[in-house]
């Protein structure tokens, strides 16, 4: 019966390899641990300090200049032409003003026109022939004369009437007045204000 060894000598020399890496691989965290803890243990003992950096200012740029220019030293003066001197006017002969309305005729103020009178009513005479005298109606004489009422505001007779034109006859001037004293009468106003006003009437006697 035959024995191999050769197989367990590769598997030592494969195993060395193997643990030789793991101890590096421990070695090398042992020295980043170890180191970086001293570094944050060193730098814990350190106070930090803060600078605040400011942000520089823009430059300032100085205004520009402005330039005042001066018009009037470029205006050309224009060419003084010689006016021609104009002979003197004539004095003025016009009568002042004040002369004028002192000589000037004073117009004529026309007189307020007064209202025209108007007639209320009716004027009612009686008949003639209640006062024809009877001799001359049997004669056959007529004829016819013109007399003269007035009234007052409310159209009251007024004192008696008057003959203004006699009928050449007395007795039938008489008759007429007879005829005016019993008449009624109209009342008279101007504008809207009562007046007396005086009426002419023509009284005739006619043989029927």
């Amino acid at each position: 019966m035959a024995y191999h060894f050769a197989e367990p000598e590769r598997l030592s020399g494969r195993a060395l390899a193997i643990a030789g890496i793991l101890a590096l691989h421990v070695l090398a965290a042992y020295l980043l641990a170890t180191g970086l803890v001293q570094k944050v243990l060193h730098d814990k003992g350190k106070s930090l300090s803060v600078i605040f950096i400011r942000e520089p200012e823009p430059p300032r740029v100085p205004p520009t200049p402005v330039t005042k220019v001066d018009f009037t030293s470029t205006r050309v003066p224009a060419a003084r032409l010689p006016v021609p001197r104009l002979p003197d006017p004539p004095p003025d002969v016009r009568p002042s003003p004040a002369a004028e309305s002192a000589n000037a005729p004073t117009p004529a103020v026309a007189p307020a026109t007064p209202d025209a009178i108007r007639i209320l009513g009716k004027n009612q005479m009686p008949d003639t022939q209640d006062y024809y005298p009877p001799a001359l109606i049997r004669e056959g004489i007529g004829g016819a004369a013109y007399v003269r009422v007035c009234v007052d505001e409310a159209g009251q007779r007024r004192g008696d009437p008057t003959i203004e034109q006699s009928s050449g006859n007395a007795q039938l001037d008489l008759g007429a007045l007879n005829v005016a004293r019993h008449g009624r009468y109209a009342r008279a106003v101007q504008g809207s204000t009562p007046v007396p006003y005086c009426y002419r009437f023509h009284i005739a006697f006619r043989f029927r």
